[in-house]
């Protein structure tokens, strides 16, 4: 199987876009949406940021 790394901007549904209840950490492993089809993969963050 082939593997690629990208970068990307990523957008969470919040829950009233029907997107999850829980957060997401490092190692997350989602579907992403891309070039047409669906693909699991997984994420690290590069950056920290607070909640509200």
């Amino acid at each position: 199987m082939k593997y690629h790394e990208i970068e990307a901007e990523v957008y969470y549904l919040t829950t009233e876009e029907g997107g999850r209840n829980n957060g997401v950490r490092n190692g997350y492993r989602g579907q992403f949406h891309y070039d047409g089809g669906d693909h699991d993969g997984g994420s690290s963050f590069q950056i920290s940021w607070k909640t509200k």
